[in-house]
């Protein structure tokens, strides 16, 4: 009699088994994998703990919760961006499905079919979610207050590698426009400025034969007409900042064909940037304009 029930319960038995088995799994949270694709704006390559971020559902939610929406000019000056992204498609959002790009650096965007909401989250309890957090422009904000001199641009780079995004600011003289001021700061601190006699000054961070930016310069005549341009490589080594080579353009009259055009000569000097005069530079290696 034993045996028989216990031949009538086991399907019973395998049928439950089975139903909280498949409860399991469907309790089991889904994992959205990141992509790391290219590298830093420095060069620097993407870590293996980088490529193996990775978020919940739940995590999803709990960094939307803490954060509030940014525009896309406070991403650029005061949040990490790096290699490392999070694409969710049909994400379901208060009922609604939306598409997320998610980047290491605390900051998303969520879109809805017919807008785009950029979300930066600098909560402390974001941290455990990303890569890197929101930078602390504080101290800077409180340095680079000169009462002459107006920011015209705020660069994010790492000088040395060590995962920590240092900044460039490039301030105008208000009162002797022709005057700009490159200021470099490390966790902060402001470690090195230069001034430079131009009309217009801004950074290239798309580099690629080692070096970690480019200063382009240009000149301008009476005419508001740029007549020159110069473009220094900058290297950084031992803690030092220095350029092998710089590149100026002029335009004038060409002494071979006797129209205006430009004319560009590469200039090779290893020097320290601090100590870098182009104007001597240029007047020492006259000629071999190409």
């Amino acid at each position: 009699m034993k045996n028989i029930i216990l031949i009538l319960l086991m399907p019973l038995y395998i049928f439950s088994s089975c139903k909280g088995q498949d409860k399991e799994e469907k309790q089991k949270p889904e994992v959205y994998k990141a992509k790391c694709e290219g590298e830093y704006s420095t060069g620097q390559k993407t870590t293996e703990r980088e490529k193996k971020w990775s978020l919940t559902k739940s995590d999803i939610l709990s960094i939307i919760s803490f954060s509030k929406e940014i525009d896309a000019q406070e991403v650029h000056y005061a949040y990490p961006v790096i290699p490392c992204n999070i694409d969710v498609k049909g994400f379901n959002l208060k009922g609604k499905k939306v598409n997320l790009f998610i980047n290491g650096g605390s900051h998303l965007q969520i879109t809805d079919g017919s807008k785009i909401t950029i979300l930066g989250c600098d909560d402390p309890k974001c941290k455990k979610y990303f890569l890197l957090p929101k930078e602390d422009m504080n101290d800077e904000a409180e340095i680079v207050n000169d009462s002459n001199y107006k920011v015209k641009n705020t660069y994010k780079v790492d000088f040395d590698n060590d995962k920590i995004s240092d900044s460039i600011i490039i301030k105008q003289n208000t009162e002797q426009q022709q005057e700009f001021k490159m200021e470099m700061y490390k966790n902060g601190n402001l470690f090195f400025s230069k001034l430079f006699y131009c009309d217009s000054m801004l950074l290239d961070l798309q580099v690629k034969y080692g070096q970690i930016f480019n200063i382009k310069i240009e000149n301008k005549d009476q005419y508001d007409n740029v007549f020159r341009k110069v473009t220094i490589p900058v290297l950084f080594k031992n803690k030092e900042f220095y350029i092998e080579k710089l590149f100026v353009a002029n335009f004038g009259i060409s002494a071979k064909t006797g129209y205006n055009e430009w004319t560009t000569k590469e200039i090779s000097n290893k020097t320290n940037l601090e100590n870098l005069d182009i104007d001597a530079l240029e007047s020492k290696n006259n000629g071999d304009y190409k």
